[in-house]
C-alpha cells in the first residue's frame, strides 16, 4: 500500500503508534533483525475484523516472510487467538498455503481506499 516517505516527525508518530499498539492485550509489534541488519517490522495488531498480521520487509529479505509468519502464529497461540487476519492487496494472487490455513475463509476488505483479500487464518 503506498504511503508517504517518513520524515522525522512522521516517523516519531509512527513509532509512538506502534509502541501503543504493542502495549495492548493480544498485540505485539517488533522490529526484525536479520544478520544484524534491520530487515523490517512485524506485528499482530487489532483491526475491525480481529487481529491482523503485518509483515513489512525490505526487498532483500522477502524470502523470510514465511519463517516470520510461523513465529507470529506462535505468538497468537500464546495470546489465545483462534484466528489471524492477513490482508493482501487484491492484485496479488491467491496463495495455496493461505487458502489452506484459512480453510478457504477469505473476505473482501477496503483499507484506506485500497481493496484487499482478507484471509482468516486458523491459529
Amino acid at each position: 500500500m503506498p504511503h508517504d516517505q517518513f520524515k522525522n516527525d512522521s516517523l516519531a508518530s509512527w513509532i509512538k503508534q506502534k509502541i501503543s499498539c504493542d502495549a495492548l492485550a493480544g498485540c505485539r509489534v517488533r522490529g526484525i533483525l536479520i544478520n544484524q541488519q534491520l530487515a523490517g517490522w512485524c506485528g499482530i495488531q487489532k483491526d475491525e475484523l480481529g487481529y491482523e498480521v503485518g509483515i513489512v520487509l525490505a526487498k532483500p529479505f522477502w524470502g523470510y516472510g514465511k519463517l516470520i509468519f510461523k513465529t507470529m502464529r506462535v505468538w497468537a497461540k500464546e495470546f489465545g487467538h483462534s484466528e489471524l487476519i492477513i490482508h493482501l492487496h487484491e492484485s496479488r494472487p491467491n496463495y495455496k498455503f493461505l487458502l489452506k490455513l484459512s480453510k478457504n475463509k477469505v473476505t473482501k476488505s477496503t483499507i484506506r481506499g485500497n481493496r484487499f483479500n482478507s484471509y482468516h487464518v486458523q491459529v
